[in-house]
């Protein structure tokens, strides 16, 4: 449950909002800092990656959790490949992500973090992430159903108790009397009915 309302945290801190993003079958797997090539401008710019179990946002900080979204990248289109390139000992560990019209050049601080950035893009492009989340599920589910079986147990116990604590009368109620009626009274009643 936790990565689907971080995916609802995510949506609403991207300026523009993408159309159609919040599914049910979308998940949060990692997110992290990160420097991507610019062609234009030859330089290399920081950037914010999201990544789905079928979605690749690259995005652009904008103060305390606001992000500018830049790009959308669909891992499971088919044609989305992460690519390891040689590290030659430039300044930071690089990896491409090629897509159907364009390719993107990564920067990390480190191998570590370049290598686990591959394997979970890979393993979002070959839906990996799903099977893992199905795995989650069906120990959630199981979690749910010990829990459930659990509060109906104790709910039984509390009705028992209920039962248990209620005394049976030995005389069965009375019923409420009528106040008596002194003579003035039925005398004023008796009057007020003659001049309606």
């Amino acid at each position: 449950m936790a990565e689907y309302s971080r995916v609802y945290e995510i949506y609403e801190s991207l300026t523009p909002r993408p159309k159609n993003f919040l599914i049910p079958t979308r998940f949060f797997v990692r997110e992290g800092p990160i420097l991507l090539w610019n062609d234009k401008e030859k330089r290399k710019k920081k950037r914010y990656l999201f990544l789905f179990n079928d979605t690749l946002l690259i995005t652009k900080p904008e103060g305390k959790r606001k992000y500018w979204l830049r790009v959308l990248i669909a891992l499971s289109s088919g044609t989305t490949q992460a690519q390891d390139t040689d590290y030659v000992g430039g300044d930071y560990p690089e990896f491409r992500l090629h897509c159907r019209t364009r390719a993107f050049a990564f920067f990390t601080v480190s191998l570590t973090e370049k290598q686990i950035w591959i394997q979970d893009i890979n393993a979002a492009i070959k839906g990996e992430h799903d099977a893992r989340l199905r795995e989650k599920k069906n120990k959630s589910s199981e979690q749910i159903d010990s829990s459930v079986l659990i509060k109906k147990v104790q709910d039984k116990k509390v009705q028992d108790k209920k039962v248990l604590d209620k005394k049976e009368p030995s005389e069965p109620p009375k019923k409420p009397r009528k106040p008596k009626t002194s003579e003035s009274t039925k005398k004023k009643k008796k009057r007020d009915n003659v001049y309606r």
